[in-house]
This record gives C-alpha cells, structure tokens and sequence, in this order.
C-alpha cells in the first residue's frame, strides 16, 4: 500500500509476486531469492513466507537430499557479493 509501483513492477502478468525485493532511499534492490521448486516438490514442501520457515526449508534442503544423488550434500543457500 505504501508503494504501489513498486508492487506492480514486481508483479508477474499472472497476478503473482515471484521475488523478494527491497526499497531502499527510493532505488530498488536488484537481490532477490530464488528457491529450486523441484526440491520442494522432491521434499513436499511449501515455498516458505517466514523466515522461519525459510531457515525449515533450507535446513531440510541440506539434510534430506532433495537432488536424490544418496548423499545430503546438497548446498541449501549461495550468495553473490561483487564488492
């Protein structure tokens, strides 16, 4: 409600939100979070909203093998810092 240009350029043509973003001193943050859907579906998980339920699935991502390779050495989060 407090900004909705922001929502729309955030809004796919379907209705859907499919990134997380931040507004920050009016420009926007190019970060945003991508999950690998065929692993929550490996796993049946629902896409987190909380941060807890964030950290759940990323904790499962790395202890239950969702690639089904036979070894939970699967890397639940990566980040990209070009400083």
């Amino acid at each position: 409600k407090e900004n909705p240009d922001l929502k729309a350029s955030l809004t796919a043509p379907d209705g859907n939100i499919y990134a997380i973003t931040t507004d920050i001193k009016g420009s926007r943050n190019p970060f945003t979070y991508h999950i690998r859907e065929d692993w929550l579906n490996t796993l049946n998980l629902e896409a987190p909203e909380t941060l807890d339920e964030w950290y759940n699935v990323l904790k499962t991502f790395k202890e239950k093998d969702p690639n089904n390779n036979g070894k939970a050495d699967e890397i639940p989060y990566a980040a990209l810092n070009e400083d």
